[in-house]
C-alpha cells in the first residue's frame, strides 16, 4: 500500500534474523530461506509501483516476549528484570552472521538494500548500552568494544552484498 502511495523508497516492518529475536505477534521473518518466496513477492510489488524495496533486518534481544520464543530472551548481559540471558561468545559471532545471511537472503531475494536496526532499545542497542552490557570481552567494556557487532555487521553485509545494494543502520 505504501509503494502504491509514490514514495521513492519502501522500508518493510522490522524483520527478525533468527527466530528467537521475534518482537511482537505476527513479526515478518527473515531468518530462513524458506522464507525467501515470500519475500520475493513482497519484493516484486513494492518494486511493481516504481518503489526501492528495503528491508529492516531486526533481533529484540532482552525484548523477546517469552510467549513468542523458545528458551529465555537473550541480550549482551544477563538481566533480571526481563529474565534474558547473557550471549555467549560463540553466541555473539552467530548473531553476527545471522544479520549478514539475512541480508544476503534479502538480495537474493530481491530487495534493493536493507537497513539494520540499531534502535529502540533492541539487541543491537543493548549492545551499545552500558546498562545492558557488561561484557568483559571484544564486545564490552570501551564504546569501540560494545559498537564492534554493529561495525562487523555492517562490514560484512557490505562484503557479501556487494557496493551497490543499499545499506543503511
Amino acid at each position: 500500500m505504501r509503494a502504491k502511495g509514490g514514495f521513492g523508497l519502501t522500508m518493510t516492518c522490522a524483520s527478525h534474523v533468527q527466530a528467537n529475536g521475534k518482537g511482537f505477534p505476527g513479526q515478518l521473518g527473515i531468518y530462513s530461506d524458506d522464507l525467501l518466496d515470500g519475500h520475493r513477492r513482497l519484493a516484486a510489488a513494492i518494486q511493481g509501483h516504481g518503489s526501492l524495496a528495503v528491508l529492516q533486518l531486526h533481533h529484540a534481544g532482552m525484548r523477546s516476549p517469552h510467549d513468542l520464543i523458545d528458551g529465555a530472551p537473550v541480550c549482551p548481559s544477563a538481566d533480571d528484570e526481563t529474565g534474558s540471558r547473557a550471549l555467549t561468545i560463540d553466541e555473539v559471532h552467530e548473531l553476527r552472521d545471522d544479520f549478514i545471511s539475512a541480508a544476503l537472503r534479502c538480495k537474493r531475494a530481491g530487495y534493493d538494500g536493507v537497513e539494520v536496526h540499531g534502535a529502540h532499545g533492541y539487541i543491537l542497542c543493548q549492545f551499545l548500552s552500558t546498562e545492558t552490557n557488561r561484557r568483559g570481552d571484544d564486545y564490552g567494556g570501551s564504546l569501540e568494544n560494545r559498537a564492534r557487532l554493529i561495525h562487523d555487521i555492517l562490514e560484512g553485509i557490505r562484503e557479501q552484498c556487494g557496493p551497490e545494494f543499499l545499506l543503511g543502520l
